[in-house]
């Protein structure tokens, strides 16, 4: 690293002009950083779930996301309403992007005519012909006494309908088409309530939010970086530095993650902000270290490079195990906690690397600083307070042990009773259309997402499934379900259309009790699902008839809200509850979009705990490394152990939950809070080295006073960066910004009082007053 400074000091202008050009190079590839709006990609599949989904869910090659309306209200059921719902349709059948939808208009329902069952339409209407009002009131009695078309076309009184498409991958053509297609459905908005959701318009809120909070979020973080600068230092110099070192940091951040082929997700957002954030306290420090120096060494040039060679190590080890902390996330399963891991740690590694090169090659091409300005830095109010702390932690050492064994005991009680999230509709502010949209369309279906369970014949099975022994336990397991759970707003199946069938045809709701009347009934529900060409049918029976799948819509019904992770666990618990009631020798799995954040939640919990104990340990061996001391290795844990434990009994008192990005606060709380804490080491040994013969008590009072500045300094700037997250769209990113921000507070208390405070500790136990032991 000398070498490194010594070139510096010959080339200076060397050194910023080939800066400067690799990034302006680096705009090149951040135009093709893209957004990834997709949030459930971000969540992994296991490999059984991802086989029944393939398998069961083949919906028809390309078309691949859902698309739906719901109409509702009083007019629904008007030939006014109907004839603008047919120019809608027909309209939307214009777009080859959109596959056939399921509606009203293509339903075919079964009823008895003589002594047999036949297939007919909802509604005696002729294509190409006006309806009339006694056509729609038909629709309506024959949905209504429809026990499948309720629920799957219809809500369960049959006062609200649902019209459900699937849609291609829009791409770069996405907001266009949305528009076009809302301002088609809109045209219903005189008739009746119009709502819309699905995977489009979803995208297209996250893509606004995203870019939206992008770039309020950093330009909020400029601001506040810029502000404490100056409360710091005073000095114009010492705003617009750092301010460059962070956004070229963050240029070649951007520009990296676009060439490994990174996007900006939900989770991958905060990136840049990071760097920003995080990068500047090297600056800080630095910064910090030149104007205590400055003429200490009688010239300018000597000062710069005696302040860069004296704090590369502090920034080198902080860096370090900053990266640790970051790159601790690898142990994830997740590839959004990966990918956030490495972009984040190589924006940091490269700000702390310009932080000792372009920092001082910049200052050598200045005029030194006024000593109107020097003096005002050296002996300013936080000077004041940092030689207050030595007396303080002195005075009550034992009251900040106290706490530091409170908080820790208080983790140990509640650490596995905080609740985690991964509904990504809570991600949205709760106000938007998207989310109010979704609220009422789920009161009446249930949400796009069903719950399925998928029963597996025996090995070696022949048309299991068309036994009315082995069926009539599937739909007697289905009843108890539903009767038991109170979120289940439909059930669509084989056994459920079965029974339908039976009705229609003996008036008894139930599995018949012969073979070949359920072949007949399966027979009639193939030509149902050949004239009706939707993939819905495709899923009730395999064609060998080993295997069904039930789709079940519901709903949180404890919260009167969407469908979450909670209802799905309370299905769950039901389908536990009733499986005795199940052919002994079948197969089951619970599968479906919910189950699958169930088993997110689940992961993300286990990436958690990974991640902090790995980072934990990763960061201990490191300072290890540094020091080649166990107990300055202890001594560094103690201010983040604090600053993790206290954040998790602050979650659990206010009911924050955890969630894709939160979850990581505890490693990324590793990572940068144990900056102050090697600060404060660093400088201890060098002052314990200068001074041999120092009492402990003096020792410590005399590092305070050393490090209170830049310590208080660079954790206000990297808190308030912070707090910026606040002003974020999504909730996660929110509380990721508040939990972020209390624990790099926790961990600066930590680090000047309660770190001390053990030193002192440890001199009693040891019954030396000369200095705490090192080694």
């Amino acid at each position: 690293m000398q070498k490194i400074l010594d070139f510096i000091r010959k080339h200076p202008l060397a050194i910023l002009i080939a800066i400067l050009a690799i990034s302006l190079f680096c705009f090149l590839p951040i135009r093709h950083l893209q957004l990834n709006t997709d949030v459930q990609s971000l969540i992994q599949t296991d490999a059984e779930t991802e086989e029944i989904q393939n398998s069961v869910l083949d919906t028809k090659g390309d078309y691949t996301q859902d698309y739906t309306f719901v109409l509702q209200g009083d007019g629904v059921y008007t030939s006014d309403t109907f004839n603008m719902l047919e120019t809608v349709l027909d309209e939307l059948a214009e777009y080859n992007e959109l596959n056939t939808p399921i509606s009203v208009f293509d339903y075919l329902t079964v009823e008895k005519k003589g002594t047999r069952l036949a297939i007919t339409k909802l509604s005696s209407h002729k294509d190409g012909t006006p309806w009339t009002d006694e056509e729609v009131k038909e629709v309506e009695q024959n949905i209504k006494n429809d026990n499948i078309a309720k629920g799957l076309l219809a809500s369960k009184d049959g006062e609200a309908l649902l019209f459900y498409f699937n849609n291609q991958k829009l791409g770069d053509k996405q907001a266009r088409l949305t528009q076009e297609w809302d301002t088609i459905i809109h045209q219903l908005d005189p008739y009746c309530d119009v709502y819309i959701i699905g995977a489009p318009i979803f995208d297209q809120r996250v893509e606004y939010y995203l870019f939206r909070d992008f770039i309020v979020l950093l330009a909020l973080c400029v601001i506040v970086i810029l502000l404490v600068y100056f409360v710091s230092f005073r000095s114009f110099r010492a705003i617009i530095i750092p301010a460059i070192v962070s956004m070229i940091g963050l240029i070649w951040t951007m520009a990296f993650m676009s060439l490994i082929g990174y996007e900006l997700s939900v989770v991958t957002m905060i990136t840049p902000c990071m760097v920003l954030i995080l990068g500047s306290s090297y600056s800080i420090h630095m910064l910090n270290e030149y104007y205590q120096l400055n003429g200490k060494h009688g010239s300018n040039h000597e000062d710069i490079m005696q302040a860069a060679s004296k704090i590369k190590g502090t920034i080198l080890t902080a860096s370090i195990t900053t990266v640790i902390g970051f790159l601790s996330l690898l142990v994830c399963k997740l590839d959004a906690f990966r990918e956030l891991a490495i972009s984040v740690s190589f924006g940091i590694a490269l700000c702390a690397f310009l932080s000792v090169t372009f920092i001082p090659a910049l200052l050598l091409l200045q005029r030194k600083p006024s000593s109107k300005k020097i003096s005002n830095y050296q002996n300013g109010k936080l000077d004041k307070i940092s030689k207050s702390l030595g007396p303080i932690v002195l005075k009550y050492w034992y009251i900040f042990i106290i706490i530091f064994s409170l908080s820790i005991a208080g983790f140990f009680l509640i650490h596995n009773k905080i609740e985690t999230v991964t509904d990504y509709l809570a991600y949205f502010p709760q106000k938007d259309e998207l989310v109010v949209n979704s609220k009422t369309f789920v009161r009446d279906f249930g949400g796009t997402e069903p719950f399925y369970i998928t029963f597996k014949a025996p090995e070696g099975s022949e048309n299991y499934f068309n036994d009315p022994e082995n069926l009539a336990k599937i739909y007697e397991f289905e009843e108890a379900v539903k009767a038991e759970t109170p979120d289940i707003v439909s059930v669509f199946s084989f056994t459920q259309y079965v029974a339908f069938l039976n009705k229609q045809y003996t008036g008894e709701l139930g599995i018949p009790e012969t073979k070949g009347m359920i072949l007949f009934m399966s027979r009639l529900l193939d030509l149902v699902n050949k004239q009706v060409d939707s993939y819905l049918y495709d899923t009730l029976i395999s064609e060998d008839n080993n295997s069904i799948t039930l789709s079940i819509r519901y709903y949180d019904s404890v919260l009167d809200s969407l469908q979450s992770v909670g209802s799905a666990n309370r299905i769950v618990e039901s389908v536990e509850n009733a499986q005795h009631l199940l052919p002994s020798d079948i197969e089951y799995v619970n599968w479906g979009g919910k189950i699958k954040l169930s088993k997110a939640n689940q992961a993300i919990r286990n990436d958690q705990n990974l991640a902090n104990i790995a980072s934990f340990i990763l960061v201990f061996f490191a300072v290890l490394i540094f020091f080649k001391s166990i107990s300055v290795s202890l001594y560094s844990l103690l201010p983040i152990l604090f600053g993790v434990t206290a954040n998790y009994v602050f979650m659990y008192l206010v009911g924050m939950p955890f969630d894709m990005v939160t979850s990581v606060f505890g490693s990324i709380t590793v990572g940068v809070g144990i900056d102050d804490a090697l600060h404060y080491l660093i400088r201890y040994r060098n002052i314990k080295k200068a001074n041999p013969d120092i009492n402990n008590s003096t020792l410590i009072s005399k590092t305070l006073t050393a490090t209170g500045k830049p310590i208080i300094v660079t954790s206000l700037s990297i808190i308030a960066g912070m707090l910026v997250l606040t002003f974020a769209s999504y909730a996660p990113i929110r509380y990721f910004g508040i939990l972020l921000s209390l624990a790099l507070v926790n961990t600066t208390v930590a680090t000047l009082f309660i770190l001390p405070s053990f030193m002192i500790l440890a001199g009693k136990i040891t019954k030396k007053n000369k200095y705490t032991k090192f080694t």
